[in-house]
């Protein structure tokens, strides 16, 4: 099992007290309309995102050591990965979300 699947559980828990914070989806001040608070939770990041940083599918999850990168798409569709490889430089999927640009 590797570390990201040992973290999974505690992170994906966080998604259904929906309270916010550390261990919540998206934490606090990291709404993916607020392109300030998605940046700085991309920011902790140990590798690029790449499509997924500016996608209107983007889910947010974080625990206190880490933060997921979640494909909203996983949830209607399996053709999609609910915690996909990253960088992600080619997706069907992707949509721009308002005010962020693909990087690279």
């Amino acid at each position: 099992m590797s570390e990201r699947d040992a973290e999974e559980p505690a992170a994906a828990g966080g998604e259904r007290g929906g309270a916010g914070g550390e261990g919540g989806e998206t934490g606090e001040g990291a709404d993916p309309a607020d392109p300030a608070g998605r940046h700085r939770w991309l920011a902790r990041l140990t590798v690029d995102a790449g499509l997924c940083a500016a996608c209107v599918h983007l889910r947010l999850l974080a625990s206190p050591r880490t933060v997921f990168v979640r494909c909203g798409l996983a949830a209607s569709d399996p053709a999609f990965p609910r915690y996909p490889a990253l960088p992600v430089m080619r997706c069907a999927g992707f949509r721009q979300a308002p005010g962020q640009r693909p990087v690279g």
